[in-house]
């Protein structure tokens, strides 16, 4: 049995529908939705979920792939006041543009599950070494604003 690992960063792109099902999903819909009343200091390296897909396909059928990690994700982290930049500028209206003060967000966790998650992202910022993806996997990658606003066009239909 041959196996290869794709690590993916935080999913975008278009989903398959508007359940939410996943952190990415969730996140994309409180922005667009006007639940995130502020933008929290966090930062993550992303892909699109179609990459994602795209790179499995290619693993399958690359010669020497077994046995390989394969970083899927922007080398460096995409700012959440990057993804939030993108959507107004998509024309949704209701997506924050102030920061969230990291102290109260640390205050908030106290009392809501969903903000203690993030706690340990905050004011992260990781770079991830994808370049094996780039050369062995001859990645394209899908640019991360269209990525964003895709996902954010399939859930707000």
């Amino acid at each position: 049995m041959e196996l290869t690992v794709i690590n993916p960063g935080f999913v975008l792109g278009p989903s398959l529908g508007a359940e939410i099902d996943g952190a990415s999903v969730k996140l994309i819909t409180d922005m667009i939705g006007g639940k995130m009343p502020m933008i929290p200091d966090m930062a993550r390296g992303m892909i699109d979920v179609l990459d994602v897909a795209r790179l499995h396909v290619k693993t399958m059928t690359a010669a020497g792939a077994s046995g390989k990690r394969f970083i899927a994700a922007t080398a460096e982290p995409v700012e959440m006041a990057a993804v939030a930049r993108v959507l107004k500028e998509a024309g949704y209206s209701k997506v924050p543009s102030r920061h969230a003060p990291t102290f109260l967000l640390k205050f908030m966790s106290l009392f809501d599950r969903e903000v203690r998650g993030m706690l340990p992202s905050l004011g992260k910022r990781a770079a991830y070494d994808n370049r094996a993806t780039f050369d062995f996997l001859d990645w394209k990658p899908t640019p991360i604003e269209t990525s964003i606003k895709d996902m954010a066009a399939t859930i707000s239909t």
